[in-house]
C-alpha cells in the first residue's frame, strides 16, 4: 500500500510538472511574483516562470516514469500475491532486487559525497551569472537570476564582484527616467516592504541597500544539503520498508514451493 501511494504520488506529481503547466504556472506565479514585481513587469514575470517551468519539465518526466516503474512493480507483486504464481513472484522479486540495490547505491553516493549533485549546482548558477544580460531580459540565465537573487537576498556565486566577468551584462539602462551605469546588476537590490529597491540601489550600490557581500552559493548549498539529506533518509526508510517486501514474498514463494 505505502509504495501504491508513492507511485501514484510520483505520476502525478510527474505529470504535472512535464504536463500541466498551468497548474504549475500558478504556482510559481503565487510564489515568485512578489520578490520580483518591484524589478520586473507581468510579461518579464510570465516569462521568468516560463524558462523555470522548461527546467523543471525533464525533472518531471522522470518522476512520472519512477512512479510508472512503481505502479507496475506494486500490481506486479499483488497479482503474484492474489495468483499465488510464483512465476510472478520470482519476477517482482527480482526486478524489485535490481531496484533496491541501485537506490542503496545512490543514496550511499550522496551521502558519501554530496558534492557530487551540489557541484552541478554551483556550475548552472555560475554559468547563468557568467551569461547574465539584465533584469529584464527574457534569456534563461536572467530569468533565473532575476527569480534567485531577490528571494534569497543574495548577490552572485560568491559575490556581486562575479558580475565583473559577466561578458553580456547591459550595464547602460534606463531607471526612473535616467540612464545609468550598472555596477551590479538590479537584482542585487535589497527590497523594502513594497518589494522596490531601497534607498538609491541601483544608482549606487552599498552594503546597507544592497547583497552584493552575500553570493548565492552559501546559501543555495546549505538548501541543498538540507533537503537532499531529508530525501536520503526518507529514501533509506523507503529501503527498510522495500526489504519488508522483499522478505514477505520470499516467504510467499518458498511455501509455494513446498
Amino acid at each position: 500500500m505505502v509504495f501504491q501511494i508513492a507511485a501514484i504520488i510520483c505520476c502525478i506529481v510527474g505529470g504535472f510538472l512535464a504536463w500541466n503547466k498551468q497548474v504549475v504556472y500558478t504556482l510559481l506565479r503565487d510564489y515568485i511574483y512578489p520578490s520580483v514585481n518591484g524589478l520586473a513587469d507581468s510579461t518579464q514575470t510570465k516569462t521568468a516562470i516560463e524558462n523555470i517551468i522548461k527546467m523543471l519539465t525533464p525533472f518531471g518526466l522522470a518522476i512520472f516514469i519512477v512512479g510508472i516503474i512503481l505502479l507496475v512493480l506494486c500490481c506486479m507483486g499483488l497479482v503474484g500475491a492474489c495468483l499465488n504464481s510464483r512465476c510472478l513472484i520470482t519476477l517482482y522479486l527480482a526486478i524489485h532486487g535490481v531496484l533496491l540495490i541501485a537506490e542503496l547505491l545512490v543514496v550511499i553516493i550522496y551521502l558519501a559525497k554530496p558534492s557530487i549533485i551540489t557541484d552541478g549546482a554551483k556550475q548552472l548558477v555560475s554559468d547563468s551569472v557568467n551569461s547574465y544580460v539584465s533584469y529584464n531580459s527574457t534569456d534563461v540565465s536572467s530569468s533565473l537570476l532575476t527569480f534567485i537573487m531577490p528571494s534569497l537576498n543574495c548577490c552572485g556565486v560568491v559575490n556581486g564582484s562575479d558580475f565583473a566577468n559577466s561578458t553580456s551584462f547591459q550595464r547602460e539602462i534606463q531607471y526612473n527616467n535616467q540612464t545609468i551605469t550598472l555596477q551590479y546588476p538590479v537584482p542585487c537590490c535589497k527590497l523594502d516592504g513594497n518589494y522596490k529597491p531601497m534607498d538609491n540601489c541601483p544608482v549606487s550600490f552599498t552594503t546597507e541597500n544592497s547583497n552584493i557581500n552575500q553570493g548565492c552559493w552559501t546559501l543555495l548549498e546549505t538548501e541543498l544539503n538540507r533537503y537532499g539529506h531529508i530525501v536520503a533518509y526518507v529514501c533509506l526508510g523507503v529501503i527498510g520498508l522495500q526489504v519488508i517486501l522483499m522478505i514477505a514474498a520470499l516467504i510467499l514463494a518458498c511455501r509455494q514451493e513446498k
